[in-house]
């Protein structure tokens, strides 16, 4: 079905095509590879295929006009460059370097890659029914795992074998149900009823952390002041967006309320709120570590050699059995561990959220001040864009935008590419929507 829909597009548009075979690769390679007993190291598809993408629209197009809506490609290739002076500095391995950079720069290449062409009217519509089909396709999936298992770690979707997929699809759950009726423009109880599925998966999935990060954005993107040259009807626009804010409060409330969230979870919030024990710990370590010497406060320790997603994949306690890690022959971590250790969380009480695994707090150990303020530069432009829209698409692009970086602090978000292909592929519509051109004209 998904290698239906994507032909004719990969054939008419093929950094867009590529991006979409991205999207699918991240979403169902893991399922394909559990089935069909593949090397997991087909889990990491997505990576060369974005990378294809980025090249194929900076080279192929270099000679057309860009579109007005289009992001410079610089948002990839600063960070690219900071990341490379780390890699050079600490005498970093070529494959640990390409697969610690692409992991975070994943959504700024597809972002690039969407907006580097004007998509057609067929060919954002067949963008749209590929990511709809397969964030619907998602729901069963989840349901039947749910009725199996009474283990909510075990409802992740198409995500089988991934260590924090549960957390993924949660919350993929909750932004999609913001960003499939914004794409389909559809009418308001369909929204609803899009919100309380999509909360809904996210209990499922016990999703504590998407839970507790995302529903407050919703209001608050609505609440800021009127962008420079707002839609017409963005008045009416933030007042629907309000109410759907209260009616996600209320989902939100009767879930924490009524436990849902597991018995868990005071522990969870104690163990994170303790100064002494978790990231807060860890954080310490991390800036002691740093200042030991000044090129370590520039440049980090290294790619994947503190407390990122990958610096975890490489460590025994983290890297499973065939893993993708071990295919391509990473090796360990040196001061993971010591960071693990840190947390000094007790046996039985451990989660994602006390872990010492932060993409953030990474992003900082690993390519120092420099990564983090070309990460932080190329993060705040795409956002800049996306807040100038005015658009109800181009708020949910926002919502789940800035949901990536916070999610990244309390886990590793920003590696996990179902999230950020799929948050970069929203921002990529949001900016390339045909009303927003229309309306800006060229820059």
């Amino acid at each position: 079905m998904i290698g239906v829909v994507l032909t004719p597009l990969a054939a008419r548009a093929r950094p867009p095509g590529l991006v979409l075979l991205a999207f699918g690769a991240a979403w169902i390679g893991p399922t394909t590879t559990a089935w069909l007993e593949f090397p997991r190291v087909f889990d990491f598809a997505s990576i060369p295929l974005i990378a294809l993408a980025f090249t194929v629209a900076l080279y192929e197009y270099r000679r057309v006009p860009r579109p007005s809506t289009s992001i410079s490609s610089a948002v990839a290739w600063l960070p690219f460059m900071a990341f490379a002076l780390s890699a050079l500095i600490h005498g970093t391995h070529p494959t640990r370097y390409v697969a610690s950079t692409v992991l975070y720069l994943l959504p700024f290449l597809a972002i690039v890659a969407l907006t580097r062409v004007e998509l057609s009217v067929r060919q954002r519509r067949t963008v749209i029914t590929t990511v709809t089909l397969v964030l619907i396709g998602q729901v069963p999936f989840a349901l039947v795992q749910a009725a199996q298992s009474s283990n909510a770690d075990d409802v992740k979707g198409t995500l089988l074998g991934t260590g924090a997929g549960h957390h993924v699809l949660g919350s993929v759950a909750l932004v999609g149900s913001l960003a499939l009726p914004a794409l389909w423009r559809t009418p308001n109880p369909v929204l609803l009823g899009s919100v309380f599925v999509g909360f809904f998966i996210a209990w499922l999935s016990d999703s504590l952390i998407p839970l507790f990060i995302v529903p407050p954005l919703i209001p608050l993107v609505a609440l800021l002041k009127l962008p420079p040259k707002p839609d017409p009807a963005w008045r009416r626009v933030r007042a629907q967006v309000l109410v759907m804010s209260l009616i996600v409060a209320g989902v939100f409330g009767f879930v924490v309320d009524s436990g849902g969230l597991g018995g868990g979870t005071q522990v969870k919030i104690t163990n994170t709120l303790n100064p002494d024990r978790g990231k807060q710990a860890v954080a310490r370590l991390l800036v002691v570590d740093l200042t030991e010497r000044p090129v370590s406060v520039l440049f980090g320790l290294g790619p994947a050699e503190t407390v990122s997603r990958l610096s975890q994949l490489t460590t025994p306690s983290g890297s499973k059995e065939g893993s993708p890690v071990q295919a391509l022959g990473l090796a360990p971590s040196q001061h993971y561990d010591e960071y693990r250790i840190a947390a000094r969380i007790p046996a039985g009480q451990g989660s994602s959220l006390t872990s010492a695994t932060s993409s953030t707090l990474g992003l900082l150990g690993d390519f120092g001040i420099v990564g983090v303020l070309c990460y932080g530069w190329a993060f705040l432009h795409v956002a800049r864009r996306v807040w100038r829209l005015g658009t109800v698409l181009g708020a949910v692009a926002l919502v789940g935008w800035i949901a990536m970086l916070l999610l990244g602090g309390a886990y590793d978000w920003l590696e996990q590419p179902p999230y950020t292909l799929t948050a970069a592929i929203v921002v990529g519509l949001a900016l390339t929507d045909p009303a927003v051109r229309d309306r800006r004209g060229p820059r």
